[in-house]
C-alpha cells in the first residue's frame, strides 16, 4: 500500500524561478505527477496573495488538480503599491500549518515542499526528526543548495519537463550507456572551478543534478553525499579539505589550501608510532623511549612526565583532545588502566593496570 503524502507549495517562490530561468509559469500536473512516485496525495496547497496581477489566474487551475489555494496577503512599503514590495509572510504561514499538519495526521510519511527557499530548511529537520522523509522540488539555479542538502530527496523542476520527451525518445533511440557518476562529479567540479563559484558539497550535487537531471548516491551505495564523495576522494578523482565551516572539493591539479582533511588519522611511518591529531608523533610500544622516559613513567604531549600523572597547559585547550585521543590508544582492554579528568581544572590522572593500587 503507497504512503500517504502532503504537498505544500511556496508559488510566489516557484511561479518566480520558472519565469525567470525558463520563461513559463509552473507546470502543475507534472509537479503532481512527479509527486505521485513517491505516495498518495491525500493533501495538496498551494501558499500566495492572489490578488497580485501575477498570480491571479492561478486559483482556477490549482482548484482543478485539487491543489487548494491559500491566501497570504502581502504588504507594501508607504507610498503605494508602486514602490518596493516587503517580504511577505508565506515562509511561516507555511511552517506552521506545515507542523501543525505534522500533528494531527501523523498517518502521513512523506512531505514534498515545492519552494526553493533555505528559510525551510528548520522545517525540513523538525519533519525529518519525527520520522517523515522529505522531497524538495525547485529550480536547481534559484535553490538553496543547503536545502537541498538537508532534504532526503531534491527534484529539479527542469528533470519534470524533460522525463516525458526523454521517455518518449528512449522508446526510439538505441539503448545509452549509464553516466559514471564519478565522472560527472568531476565534470560538475570543474564546472564549479571555471564559474568561480563555492564547491560545497550542496553546490557540487546540485551541479551535478544540474547536468544529470537527477542524482541520488543511495543509488550508489551511500547513506550521505559526503560519503560518496569521500569515496571519491579515495579513488583520486578529487581533493577534500574543510574550509570556513564547511567541506570543500577541489580537483587533484588544484593546490588544495591547508585544513583538516576528512579521511581517518593514519599512522606515521616510522617505528609503528601514532601520529595525532595534530601532527605530532606519539610513542606506542611500552620499552623506554618510544612511550616512557627512562624512569617507566607515561610521556604524553603538552603536559608534564611524571609517575602516574599528567598536568595539561591549559583547561579545555587542544592539548586535552591531544591526551584523550592518546589515553584512548594507550587504554588497551578493558580494566588494565584508569583515565580520570578534573573538570575544574587543568589536571588528568592516569593510573595504568600494572602500578593502580
Amino acid at each position: 500500500m503507497p504512503e500517504d503524502l502532503a504537498i505544500f507549495i511556496d508559488w510566489e517562490n516557484i511561479y518566480i524561478s520558472t519565469v525567470t530561468e525558463y520563461g513559463a509559469k509552473p507546470n502543475v500536473s507534472a509537479i503532481l505527477e512527479k509527486s505521485r512516485e513517491y505516495g498518495r496525495i491525500v493533501s495538496a496547497t498551494a501558499y500566495a496573495d492572489w490578488t497580485d496581477g501575477d498570480f491571479r489566474d492561478a486559483p482556477p487551475t490549482l482548484y482543478s488538480n485539487g491543489i487548494s489555494p491559500r491566501y497570504i496577503s502581502a504588504r507594501y512599503f508607504p507610498g503605494g503599491r508602486s514602490q518596493k514590495r516587503r517580504t511577505n509572510s508565506i515562509d511561516v504561514m507555511l511552517a506552521v500549518e506545515c507542523s501543525d499538519f505534522l500533528h494531527y495526521h501523523p498517518q502521513v510519511d512523506t512531505y514534498v515542499l515545492v519552494t526553493g527557499d533555505g528559510d525551510f530548511i528548520p522545517l525540513v529537520s523538525l519533519l525529518r526528526s519525527r520520522g517523515k522523509n522529505v522531497v524538495v522540488i525547485g529550480v536547481s539555479e534559484a535553490t538553496s543548495y543547503h536545502l537541498i542538502e538537508s532534504a532526503d530527496h531534491f527534484i529539479s523542476y527542469a528533470s519534470l519537463l524533460e522525463e516525458e520527451r526523454a521517455a518518449r525518445a528512449r522508446d526510439r533511440a538505441p539503448k545509452k550507456k549509464t553516466a559514471d557518476p564519478y565522472k560527472e562529479l568531476v565534470r560538475a567540479v570543474e564546472a564549479l572551478k571555471k564559474g568561480g563559484k563555492a564547491r560545497v558539497l550542496g553546490q557540487v550535487k546540485q551541479q551535478m543534478i544540474v547536468q544529470l537531471g537527477s542524482f541520488d548516491e543511495r543509488n550508489e551505495g551511500f547513506k550521505k553525499f559526503k560519503d560518496f564523495v569521500v569515496e571519491a576522494e579515495r579513488r583520486g578523482l578529487v581533493n577534500t579539505v574543510d574550509q570556513d565551516l564547511e567541506l570543500q572539493v577541489y580537483l587533484p591539479d588544484e593546490e588544495v589550501p591547508a585544513g583538516p582533511r576528512v579521511g581517518p588519522r593514519r599512522r606515521g611511518a616510522e617505528g609503528g608510532r601514532y601520529r595525532g591529531p595534530t601532527g605530532r608523533t606519539i610513542g606506542r610500544s611500552g620499552a623506554a623511549g618510544r612511550g616512557r622516559d627512562g624512569g617507566g613513567r607515561e610521556r604524553v604531549p603538552g603536559g608534564r612526565s611524571v609517575r602516574g600523572r599528567v598536568r595539561l597547559r591549559s583547561p579545555g585547550g587542544p592539548d586535552a583532545l591531544r591526551v584523550e585521543d592518546y589515553l584512548q590508544e594507550r587504554g588497551g582492554p578493558a580494566g588494565t588502566g584508569i583515565f580520570r579528568r578534573d573538570l575544574r581544572g587543568a589536571s588528568a590522572t592516569w593510573t595504568s593496570g600494572a602500578s593502580s593500587s
